[in-house]
């Protein structure tokens, strides 16, 4: 069967853009290691949250799901490029494939409060797509990346500080025991116009003389 059939969605709505499917809980171990082949099942529950997962990593694993399901790739992973010393990875969003993807913020904080959406504070921190500032460079550590956006607060904290307000960010290639990812499925954007058809060659008819 699908590896995708064990995870729920619930519909989240922005103004003015399409209805998108929100994952109700946080990918599990058991379904990010039967996708990627990482073999963390065999020593931790496969039925808690993925953690350990890098924001490169996170979006790798919403591609080769997307794979796996026939659906159109969200991101453009290219070779990762040289950043001021750094390296980072090239990762552009195809907002109008219907795979898999990380939430933006935005559509984080909009699933706030939706019926059936559960453990978004004091779960796992949850990636998002935004960086933690537009244009942010590089870390000046090797194979750093970018800084990227986590939300939610993580059981590691205090109760009072793991609320649906808490915010952070890490490096993009960082993992770490209390950041994991949750998924989420919807066109934001417009699919790229077709290429036009081609052209017929004329042929002409023999004139008689």
């Amino acid at each position: 069967g699908s590896p995708a059939t064990a995870y729920a969605y619930a519909t989240v709505t922005l103004p003015g853009t399409p209805a998108l499917e929100f994952g109700t809980g946080e990918v599990l171990t058991g379904l990010f290691d039967a996708v990627t082949g990482r073999n963390g099942a065999a020593t931790r529950d496969p039925n808690v949250p993925a953690t350990k997962v890098s924001w490169d990593g996170a979006v790798q694993f919403c591609n080769q799901l997307s794979l796996k399901e026939g659906l159109r790739q969200a991101y453009l992973i290219r070779t990762r490029m040289p950043m001021g010393g750094s390296l980072a990875p090239d990762v552009e969003w195809d907002r109008s494939a219907n795979g898999y993807r990380l939430p933006t913020e935005a559509e984080w904080e909009r699933a706030v409060g939706t019926p059936g959406v559960h453990a978004l504070a004091g779960g796992v921190w949850e990636w998002v797509y935004d960086r933690s500032t537009p244009g942010q460079a590089a870390l000046p550590v090797p194979n750093a990346g970018f800084f990227h956006v986590i939300r939610g607060g993580s059981s590691h904290m205090a109760r009072s500080a793991a609320t649906v307000t808490a915010r952070g960010w890490m490096p993009s290639a960082y993992e770490d025991e209390a950041v994991g990812l949750r998924l989420v499925r919807g066109v934001t954007g417009t699919a790229p116009p077709p290429p036009p058809p081609p052209r017929k060659r004329r042929t002409g008819t023999p004139q008689k003389r």
